[in-house]
């Protein structure tokens, strides 16, 4: 080993936050603290991906639901064989 090492930091920022984050890190080895500004835009492409499979679902449902009716419809006009 060379004497390095690492640090992982996770953080889970809700999807909704457009807030902006400070990362800060002190070290021996550093002549001044690192300090990383870092903002979270909004993502215009998402947004439209989820709108698309939105309207997508409730064509889906709607359509669904009319060849219900239609079928429905059918077996209570169909003759009943007993």
């Amino acid at each position: 080993m060379d004497g390095t090492y690492q640090i992982t930091v996770t953080v889970e920022v809700p999807l909704k936050d457009t807030g902006k984050y400070t990362c800060h890190v002190e070290h021996i080895s550093l002549e001044k603290p690192l300090i990383v500004n870092w903002e979270l835009k909004s993502n215009p492409v998402l947004w439209i991906v989820i709108g698309v499979i939105a309207v997508l679902g409730v064509i889906g449902i709607v359509v669904g639901f009319v060849i219900w009716k239609k079928l429905s419809g059918q077996n209570r006009n169909s003759p009943s064989i007993l």
